[in-house]
């Protein structure tokens, strides 16, 4: 009998090993696409590998930027996309997974930006240099953008660390996932993360409207 558990547990220690999934994990923040020589062997919980295409735009009327993550991940990490607006930084990301040895997901397609308002707002800001920023204004939400969200990233980038911050307009998903969704692997940090609901204008017009007229009643 103890041969036959002593076999067992040697087997299983054979056998463990090899049902890690292998993924590409590399972060091109200039192209949509990167790859590695060796793929890494994914952690026994992560059963997918991911592939994130972002679309960031810097300036109203700028250029469009992609740039490509792939790493390590779940189920819950795949067929997400989402849209940030931070009045003049605009991002839109989406993922695709496959879940077979250094395999390749499906090509991925960034959505068109919807324009729409919504009649939401968010106090926005963004700077490409630091992970905090104060001067902000409001911001109109579009499409499915229904969160007001805050956050700051440091970017790992070729030996050189790279920090950025974000307040405006997003998807839920980016507060689901805590910006991850957008922000994946060891080449980010996210620092700071905070998501509300968006703002109706028309009841901040109104509760001022009111508080205007009690006070008025008040010393008249």
């Amino acid at each position: 009998m103890r041969a036959v558990l002593t076999s067992l547990c040697i087997l299983s220690a054979l056998i463990a090993p090899g049902a890690s999934l292998l993924c590409q994990q590399c972060t091109d923040l200039q192209h949509n696409n990167c790859s590695t020589s060796a793929p890494v062997q994914c952690h026994s919980s992560q059963t997918h590998c991911v592939s994130i295409l972002r679309q960031t735009i810097l300036s109203v009327g700028g250029p469009k930027m992609m740039s490509i993550i792939k790493s390590c991940g779940t189920k819950k990490d795949c067929d997400l996309t989402t849209s940030t607006n931070a009045g003049s930084f605009q991002m839109i990301t989406s993922s695709k997974c496959c879940n077979t040895d250094n395999c390749n997901p499906p090509q991925i397609n960034i959505p068109l930006k919807e324009t729409n308002p919504n009649g939401l707002y968010c106090m926005s800001c963004y700077s490409g240099s630091i992970d905090t920023c104060d001067k902000k204004e409001n911001t109109t939400c579009v499409g499915g953008e229904d969160r007001c969200i805050q956050y700051g990233v440091t970017i790992k980038s070729g030996g050189q660390d790279m920090k950025i911050a974000v307040h405006g307009c997003a998807t839920r998903n980016m507060c689901d996932t805590q910006a991850r969704a957008a922000y994946y692997g060891s080449s980010f940090e996210v620092k700071g993360f905070q998501c509300s609901s968006g703002t109706r204008p028309q009841l901040g017009l109104f509760l001022s409207a009111l508080t205007g007229l009690l006070l008025m009643k008040l010393f008249s």
